[in-house]
């Protein structure tokens, strides 16, 4: 508990921390509470004159679903609003109003100054110093707290430098963005245990979700295309205890190799879309793909919107049908998400293959409609493996997800500056 010390009056400071003890159990007192300093009843004679108290708790703001720390402010009356000569102590508590307002601290900076007095034996005249505590960059100015600052400002909010620098000159502190481009560097060869950890751990679950972006690579006359590869392990859709994480690569180009080295060790499944460059990796004995219903269905998507066609239309519905199956097999034991995906899923994903089959015959082979249904055969025969393993999802949706943060950054930096600019890129290890 903490108080507020009166501007005027301090004579009165004292009493109000001894009534601190007083108030901890405020709510089991009786009535009138008693061993009140005589100094403070003197607050009744002056007008318009209360008494505040002020209790941080850990505690959940009503209304706003998150835990934060509540100030509680206890005002009691003056003798200025009941008008009778009895003390405060007197009264008696009938109950009580609430107010609630949703406040903001912003942060600061803080000058943290380490001290290390030099000290000598006055015998051999030895010069001892205590050694400086360990800092994430030797020698230089950030503290761990402003370089998770920066750092989250950049990659989870999308706060380009520039713009953390004039942020940063509005509280009076000047760092310009090449300084803080040279923190953010060095802070990423610290992150390399763990950008290394947190690939070993994606590698090792059952499946995993792939997918890559684009993102544009300073050059010397244009910019070139470079791609941010991304691979998500995430299980929580079958109940299982493992925490999701998202590890992501960079490469200069979009050539298959790239897939195939990023996955050379894993054993298991891989959602992707039908991209070409991972024909390599589903090559491998111990690697088996699983295509993605989400980008068959946008197919159809695209052309209902356009042309409003009913044959994509139903096909829509169709899938519908299976995603209704999925939302009631989500967060079940892969067993039972088999069971009801064979009772309920199989019979509808057969009829689906078989009336899409049957529609080509009614339309034009080389119409959008036709390229549409082409594509949903060729991927459907991978996607059965979901049918048949409950820990495989019917989608690649997870690893769309996980790029978004990069889709919305490159909106505000435009580009990655160099190739080793890529390896600050990579390391963007924000939990999925």
């Amino acid at each position: 508990m903490r108080y507020l010390r009166p501007k005027r009056d301090t004579a009165i400071f004292k009493p109000l921390v001894q009534l601190s003890q007083i108030l901890e159990d405020w709510h089991d007192l009786p009535q009138p509470v008693p061993c009140i300093p005589d100094v403070l009843l003197n607050l009744t004679l002056f007008p318009a004159r209360r008494w505040i108290a002020e209790l941080r708790l850990k505690n959940t703001m009503a209304g706003h679903g998150l835990e934060a720390c509540v100030d509680i402010t206890l005002l009691a009356p003056s003798n200025t609003v009941h008008r009778c000569l009895h003390v405060v102590v007197n009264l008696r508590t009938i109950g009580e109003d609430v107010t609630e307002e949703l406040e903001y601290i912003p942060g600061r900076f803080v000058v943290n100054r380490i001290v290390r007095p030099r000290m000598t034996c006055k015998s051999c005249d030895k010069i001892v110093q205590a050694a400086l505590p360990s800092r994430p960059i030797e020698r230089g100015r950030p503290g761990a707290g402003l370089l998770a600052h920066v750092l989250v400002n950049k990659y989870a909010d999308h706060c380009p430098l520039y713009r953390q620098s004039q942020i940063f000159a509005r509280e009076g502190v000047d760092l310009e963005r090449s300084t803080l481009g040279g923190w953010i560097g060095q802070a990423t060869k610290l992150l390399e245990p763990l950008a290394d950890a947190i690939g070993r751990y994606v590698r090792a679950g059952q499946a995993v979700f792939a997918d890559d972006t684009p993102i544009k690579m300073h050059a010397k006359k244009k910019c070139a295309t470079a791609r941010i590869w991304t691979y998500v392990r995430d299980e929580r859709p079958w109940a299982s205890a493992d925490a999701p994480a998202a590890w992501y690569k960079f490469s200069t180009d979009r050539e298959g190799k790239h897939p195939t080295s990023h996955l050379g060790q894993f054993k298991g499944w891989v959602h992707a879309d039908g991209y070409t460059g991972f024909n390599d990796l589903f090559g491998k004995e111990n690697v088996h793909e699983m295509a993605c219903m989400a980008h068959a269905r946008r197919k159809f998507v695209d052309i209902f919107q356009s042309q409003g066609l009913e044959i994509a239309e139903e096909a829509i519905k169709r899938i519908a049908l299976l995603y209704r199956v999925e939302k009631a097999a989500r967060g079940k034991p892969p067993k039972e998400r088999v069971a009801l995906r064979q009772r309920d899923a199989a019979p509808v994903f057969d009829d689906l293959e078989v009336w899409l089959d049957a529609q080509l015959n009614r339309i034009s082979g080389k119409s959008e409609l036709a390229k549409a249904i082409r594509y949903a055969l060729g991927r459907m025969k991978k996607m059965r493996g979901y049918l048949e393993n409950g820990f495989l999802e019917i989608d690649n949706n997870c690893a769309e997800r996980s790029i978004r943060c990069v889709a919305l950054g490159r909106k505000n930096y435009l580009f990655v500056g160099s190739k080793g600019g890529r390896r600050s890129r990579r390391h963007r290890l924000f939990p999925h």
